[in-house]
């Protein structure tokens, strides 16, 4: 990450970014390495979402299996707004802050272990986990 500034969009700005290229690396793609020759996964899918620009036009979209969870994403949200824009019932999790606490995280864990109580102190937000690294080449 880049130090933090006082800039509009100067907080938790990744050093691989928009302005290095998200670290391209032709001779890896080259090489078979990466196919999108960008090191690792995080950058992969930042330069895919940032390189869409602000708004994208949806109708043009091509989803495919993999994008169900997107799918299902929309549409639960545009089931949201339409209830409470209709019958004014709040959206899920309106009223239960804690929701928001939970963070992503990657672990292997023992066969037949029980993993949401293996992950639970994983998954708490704002909690150092050194343990869990970025895989950056």
């Amino acid at each position: 990450m880049l130090p933090n500034t006082s800039e509009w969009f100067g907080r938790f700005v990744s050093a691989v970014n928009a302005t290095n290229d998200y670290g391209l690396d032709r001779a890896r793609q080259r090489n078979g390495t990466d196919y999108s020759g960008i090191p690792y996964l995080p950058a992969q899918d930042r330069a895919m979402q940032e390189s869409m620009g602000s708004i994208y036009d949806r109708t043009q979209e091509h989803l495919a299996v993999s994008d169900v969870m997107v799918i299902r994403v929309r549409r639960r949200l545009l089931a949201a707004a339409r209830a409470l824009a209709e019958r004014q019932v709040v959206p899920p999790g309106v009223d239960c802050p804690a929701v928001y606490r939970n963070r992503s995280g990657s672990i292997i864990l023992p066969e037949g272990a029980d993993w949401i109580q293996a992950t639970k102190e994983l998954r708490q937000a704002f909690t150092d986990h050194p343990e869990v690294l970025l895989q950056q080449p």
